[in-house]
């Protein structure tokens, strides 16, 4: 839409919401209006009214030229898809032809939704902007009739009748442009999706004719005879390239356009004068905080690998001023508008080159100089010079004819069997110049000096890097001699491209490991060597990280070789539709990729929780002055949270929405109501347990008699391990609703200890608690202040009661500290001679006198 259309709506809604206020504020009131107010209303409202009838209609006008515009793109577009047709019926559309009309339909399909997305937001704010005029019309309308049924004296004034008369038919014409605007909003939506229909069309079969084309020239067969012919036109294009390289160089239009570009635009020269400034500063105080550091850590480190990377970082910060340089250079051709002259870019094509083949050969020569010369690798003179002469050369090969070559002549419009002939030599030199080095009788003493795991230096490895390499070259020279030219072209290509990927990812992996292992593993890393008590926290997170890396590693690395091998989107596509394809079952969307997708979001979420907690642990919480117990209740409550979301995503993958989980949850809350009150009833306990914190991980408890220490608080249960090294799992609902001993609610601090002693009657008191009082003070577990506090109790049955009260320095002394106060009073009163009592009870025996006499005679005793 033009200019005049987004006014005319921006102004329509201001408007409308300002007359929606009023009349809304009017209405609500509910009061009986002055004339003079409700004239007032009217009137601004029909003057509103007038002013978007006015702006409607040129609105209007631009929609109906925008129509007529949409139908004559559409009728073109018709024609354009029928020649298209026309030509691929008579095989006349070639690969290139037809993969430039894909990308023109692609551009203008990508135009053409964010057009249709934006009519209908245009669309949809006209929409809105009439329901509230009609809003505002039907509330003026119930308060005239009010007026009219109440026979009110408002309603009298002509200048009221007037004023809502005119207010009616400005509101009608309103109403009738409106229905037509959005009938022209229809009209072109109507036509934009149609369009889009057919472009959808359109772009699958020129995909699909592209993917079929590409794989028959793949497999064509040429005669020998052509392929001559062909080598010979690419000898006649390469003698022709100083004389195009010299017309791009010395291109008039460049000049003029520099020329123009320091006149014209002396602000973004100033600007990018200032970035330069700048860059270079920061880049030497980079450069002076980093490559003394690097320097000294190389004398630290006794890995080769680790020598290798800072080494590498070493020349990288001596020579990081150059790289800012390059970066700046290509910022200032993108500003200045110099990117799209050929000349430009292959200049800064060729100082990119030249930095990064000075740089590798720096590093091949710090690394392969020799074990007396100071190499990093221990090789013998024979060894190192052989392949840091060849690998030199290799890497210039790479740089100077893979980057920039092959770029210059594809970038100076050589032909394309030319381009195709010059990729297959180099895929093939590459080729066999790495066959050649690792089949040389120097391999083996190189092999057993390069750093990395142990499979990947052994002699299995590189033998089925040879096999590989062997038969990689044998298919492509037997697919040349049958005549498959294309199809050998493309295997050294993408053979040589993937190799450099591996090896670029070989290089990657193997720099992170060796920077990870200096960082933080544990047995020889510089973070175990500041906290030795946490090797089991620092190797989980040296294997998240190490995890982490890799799969950003191999994914990329995947990604890459599916580019480099000519596998398009196309294919992704297909594949996705093949994993996406499954069953439903209620709101369940049973896939192979949903499935994949709701573990891999609960995997995710479990690694992301333990790395986060690993990382709080060594990060954050050494840093922190926090008790044991609150870094438990983040990391726990962390934990959850994190889970909670990964189960969410992973029920979203399989088409579960929220209005599916609140039935499941109101079906659940039946069942808490029979059957599960237990288990919410634990984890609504456990939630108190963690965050009103009244028993704590690490807290002294006594639990049925029982003395140990809180090791976990989970969900349902608490995890409770006693002195003699049991555990007993109790559910969290007892914790919170039963009495529970807490010797350390308050830290482990200060407690009082009691304890009490007997002493015979005969006992000098003062002598007694003088002497328990030394014992006291003497004991090392028993704190100065406040000191121990000795009272003679009561009187007992055998004994003089005294009650001992001593302050030790931690809960944990209580028991060590009973027994050695009680044997250190027991040794200094048996020292003393005071007696310890033990209970005694008199009994007295008195004699009876004899009861035979008083006892009834025996029958028959008199006779």
């Amino acid at each position: 839409m033009n200019r005049c259309g987004r006014s005319f709506l921006i102004i329509s809604v201001l408007a409308a919401w300002c007359l929606f206020f009023s009349l809304s504020v009017w209405a609500q009131e509910k009061k009986n209006l002055e004339p003079k107010s409700l004239s007032m209303v009217l009137v601004e409202g029909a003057d509103s009214l007038e002013k978007d009838i006015a702006t409607g209609k040129a609105d209007a006008e631009a929609l109906q030229q925008q129509l007529k515009q949409a139908e004559t793109e559409t009728q073109n577009l018709g024609a354009q898809i029928a020649t298209l047709k026309a030509w691929q019926a008579s095989g006349e559309l070639s690969i290139k032809q037809a993969q430039e009309a894909l990308d023109g339909f692609a551009k203008r399909q990508a135009q053409l939704e964010a057009r249709i997305k934006d009519f209908q937001e245009k669309r949809e704010q006209l929409s809105k902007q009439v329901n509230l005029r009609n809003s505002a019309m039907d509330d003026l309308k119930h308060e005239v009739a009010r007026l009219k049924a109440t026979k009110s004296p408002l309603w009298k004034s002509p200048e009221i009748r007037k004023s809502w008369d005119r207010y009616q038919q400005l509101s009608k014409q309103y109403q009738a442009g409106a229905a037509q605007t959005l009938e022209r909003f229809d009209g072109i939506l109507r036509l934009l999706g149609q369009e889009s229909l057919t472009l959808s069309g359109v772009i699958s079969d020129l995909k699909q004719q592209v993917e079929v084309s590409k794989k028959e020239e793949l497999l064509k067969r040429q005669p020998a005879k052509l392929l001559w012919e062909t080598v010979k036109q690419t000898v006649k294009s390469l003698l022709a390239v100083p004389a195009r390289l010299t017309q791009e160089i010395s291109d008039p239009f460049l000049v003029n356009r520099v020329g123009t570009a320091l006149r014209s635009r002396w602000a973004p020269l100033l600007g990018l004068l200032a970035i330069f400034c700048l860059l270079a500063w920061m880049v030497l105080q980079v450069r002076r905080l980093v490559l003394p550091r690097l320097i000294l850590w190389q004398t630290e480190v006794t890995g080769v690998g680790t020598k290798i990377i800072f080494k590498a970082g070493e020349i990288i910060a001596a020579h990081l001023f150059v790289l800012s340089f390059v970066g700046w250079l290509a910022l200032t051709e993108w500003v200045l508008g110099w990117w799209q002259n050929q000349g430009a870019r292959i200049a800064l094509l060729g100082v990119f080159t030249g930095i990064a083949l000075r740089l590798g050969l720096i590093l091949i020569q710090a690394i392969l100089a020799g074990e007396e010369q100071g190499g990093i690798l221990p090789l013998d003179e024979k060894t190192s010079r052989f392949y840091r002469r060849h690998l030199k050369l290799l890497v210039s090969y790479v740089l100077i004819l893979g980057l920039f070559t092959l770029n210059l002549l594809d970038r100076l419009g050589l032909e394309p069997e030319s381009s195709q002939i010059l990729g297959q030599a180099f895929g093939v030199g590459l080729l066999v110049w790495v066959l050649y080095l690792i089949r040389n009788r120097h391999f083996e003493d190189l092999r057993a000096a390069l750093p990395g795991p142990g499979w990947m230096v052994r002699r299995g490895f590189f033998l089925t890097i040879q096999f590989l390499l062997v038969v990689v070259l044998v298919v492509i020279i037997v697919a040349s001699l049958l005549g498959f030219q294309n199809l050998s072209a493309y295997i050294s290509q993408a053979a040589s491209l993937i190799g450099l990927v591996i090896a670029l990812f070989w290089i990657t992996w193997h720099a992170a490991r060796a920077i990870l292992e200096y960082a933080v593993r544990p047995d020889k890393g510089q973070v175990s060597k500041k906290r030795r008590k946490r090797e089991e926290l620092l190797q989980d997170y040296y294997l998240s990280i190490m995890k982490v890396v890799v799969t950003f590693l191999v994914a990329g690395a995947f990604l890459l070789i599916l580019a480099l091998s000519g596998i398009d989107l196309v294919f992704l596509s297909w594949m996705y539709q093949a994993l996406a394809g499954g069953i439903h079952l209620g709101p369940f969307h049973l896939t192979l990729l949903s499935l994949a997708l709701a573990f891999l979001a609960v995997y995710l979420g479990r690694w992301v929780s333990r790395f986060l907690q690993v990382f709080l642990e060594v990060r954050v919480y050494p840093r922190r002055n926090w008790d044991e117990s609150l870094r438990y209740t983040v990391s726990s409550t962390l934990h959850y949270l994190i889970l909670g979301l990964a189960i969410l995503m992973a029920l979203s993958f399989l088409g579960i929405s929220f209005g599916d989980l609140a039935i499941i949850a109101g079906g659940l809350g039946v069942g808490i109501g029979f059957g599960l009150q237990n288990i919410v009833n634990n984890f609504i306990s456990g939630l108190i347990l963690l965050f009103e914190r009244p028993i704590k991980v690490g807290d002294l408890l006594v639990v049925d008699g029982q003395w140990g220490t809180v090791r976990e608080i989970r969900v349902r249960s608490t995890i409770f391990q006693t002195f003699d090294r049991y555990v007993l799992i109790i559910p969290n609902s007892e914790l919170i609703t039963n009495k529970v001993l807490n010797w350390t609610h308050y830290g482990p601090g200060i407690n009082r200890l009691t304890l009490k002693v007997g002493v015979s009657y005969g006992s000098d008191v003062r002598q007694v608690t003088r002497v328990l009082e030394e014992v006291c003070r003497a004991n090392p577990r028993v704190v100065a202040e406040p000191g121990p506090q000795i009272y003679f109790e009561a009187y007992g049955d055998s004994s003089l009661n005294f009650t001992i009260w001593v302050h030790l320095k931690t809960p944990a002394d209580r028991v060590p500290a009973t027994h050695e106060l009680n044997t250190a009073i027991f040794e200094a009163f048996q020292k003393l001679g005071i007696e310890i009592p033990f209970p005694q009870r008199d009994l007295h025996i008195k004699n009876w006198p004899d009861l035979s006499a008083l006892a009834p005679p025996k029958p028959g005793s008199q006779g």
